[in-house]
């Protein structure tokens, strides 16, 4: 029952009783210039200074005043449980992971390079393991989410359905390993890996607006790509296997089966 576990576009029931009123008065709530961080990004040399500035009060000059709202809400992890959903499908889908790092957090690039060696893109561990040389599932993939006070290191795949319980034995077993079979050729392919992604989704303005909007907003700095690029080229393998080995336990693994 986790907050982070809802949907953004609720439920049919709160879908429905949504009023007009309500939509006003929540943008009344969270709608205003103290509130709103405005990010520009693009082929900016045709605009002066002073013209940016009128087009950014000609856009929000109907707006409210008001200082940047307080975040009063924490969010929290869901209890360690295992659920099954039957349902008529011609394959399975599960979701298996452990609760991680919020985007504070500076370990947080060793363990991107963790998720990377485990299941991203087609050189990974689980790729490799499940689909290749067993052909047990249709898709497979690590994800790393970090908000703003929580986040989590998870495998999701799909499956053959009489193959279900070897796959999720599979990444079981190789996301408890992890930490402790990392090599340094992992590590550095790891590396390129999440160093060739990074010019790619700062190709075009809202990547670039998001990169540095994102920060600015949740973190309240303004860091270069060059930086980033940085921690990840300096996080050492002993940092990986720490901080996997620290987060990736039996004891908080968690998975849902449909």
């Amino acid at each position: 029952s986790s907050s982070m576990g809802r949907q953004i576009i609720g439920t049919k029931e709160t879908v429905r009783a949504a009023t007009s009123e309500d939509l006003r008065k929540y943008m009344g709530e969270w709608y205003y210039g103290g509130n709103i961080l405005v990010v520009i990004a693009g082929d900016l040399h045709v605009y002066t200074s002073a013209r940016l500035h009128d087009l950014i009060t000609q856009k929000f000059e109907g707006m409210g005043e008001g200082k940047i709202a307080p975040y009063t809400t924490h969010a929290k992890y869901g209890p360690v449980e295992a659920r099954h959903r039957k349902k008529k499908t011609e394959q399975a889908h599960f979701y298996m992971g452990v609760p991680a790092l919020a985007m504070t957090d500076p370990r947080r690039y060793a363990l991107s390079l963790g998720q990377v060696i485990l299941g991203g893109g087609m050189s990974s561990r689980l790729f490799n393991e499940i689909r290749e040389k067993r052909g047990l599932a249709y898709y497979v993939k690590a994800d790393l989410d970090t908000a703003y006070d929580v986040g989590y290191l998870a495998v999701r795949a799909g499956v053959k359905l009489e193959k279900l319980g070897e796959a999720l034995k599979v990444v079981k077993e190789e996301m408890l390993k992890l930490s402790s079979t990392i090599t340094d050729k992992e590590i550095t392919k790891a590396k390129e890996y999440l160093l060739g992604r990074m010019p790619l989704s700062l190709e075009d303005s809202m990547g670039v607006a998001q990169f540095f909007g994102t920060r600015a907003l949740m973190l309240d700095e303004i860091r270069q790509p060059s930086e980033v690029e940085a921690k990840i080229k300096g996080a050492s393998i002993e940092e990986v296997k720490k901080v996997v080995g620290e987060l990736v336990r039996e004891d908080q693994l968690r998975s849902v089966v449909v």
